[in-house]
């Protein structure tokens, strides 16, 4: 038995609703709940949260956009660096406020409009390039300085993606990494090019 015409399949079993092939389903279920963690477990990750701090962040002298270098007879503009640090969050503390940041990943955000190159400092790494798009990374740091808050948290940046476990149980945390954030995030990607785009976002947003 199918379910058809959009009708309400909350008196049907899920083999009726998958057309008497449930074990796919069901397969699929329980290879999810095998890599479910505790609470205590992602309670214990957060508790040592890791965040871009803008306290320790350095950055070339000249203003953005502003220096040039020579190529062939022309010049092209030469973005600065800024290097953010990456710190832990003490453990048990709990009391720093930051920013947890939403966006898009493999956006189609244009590199050449970012201010700054960002470079990422991990505890006793070398630095590396930071592979979220530096406009994102301008936009997050402009705002939590608009609200004078110094950490950020940015799961490309703070969860570590080569390392299996850190993700596993990070993604499962994520909503405690949210609701504890002073503040959260949401970058909108698309361009907001008329006045009708600006009124509806100002509604959604009241």
């Amino acid at each position: 038995m199918s379910l058809k015409d959009n009708k309400s399949d909350t008196g049907l079993t899920l083999s009726q609703i998958h057309g008497g092939k449930s074990s796919g389903l069901v397969n699929q279920l329980l290879a999810l709940q095998n890599h479910t963690i505790s609470r205590k477990q992602a309670e214990r990750w957060v508790s040592q949260l890791r965040f871009l701090s803008l306290s320790g962040m350095t950055e070339d002298d000249e203003p953005p956009r502003k220096r040039c270098r020579a190529t062939g007879d022309s010049e092209t503009p030469h973005i600065p660096v800024r290097r953010v640090p990456l710190t832990r969050r003490r453990e048990d503390s709990g009391t720093e406020r930051y920013i947890a940041l939403s966006w898009r990943w493999n956006d189609p955000l244009r590199q050449g409009t970012a201010a700054y190159e960002y470079y990422i400092q991990r505890p006793g790494k070398s630095p590396h390039r930071s592979t979220v798009p530096g406009l994102c990374l301008d936009r997050a740091i402009a705002f939590a300085q608009a609200y004078d808050i110094d950490l950020i948290w940015i799961d490309k940046e703070c969860i570590y993606q080569e390392e299996e476990e850190d993700k596993r149980v990070g993604i499962q945390a994520m909503d405690l990494v949210y609701s504890q954030s002073s503040l959260s995030l949401g970058l909108l990607s698309a361009t907001v090019e008329t006045q009708w785009q600006l009124n509806c976002l100002s509604k959604l947003l009241s």
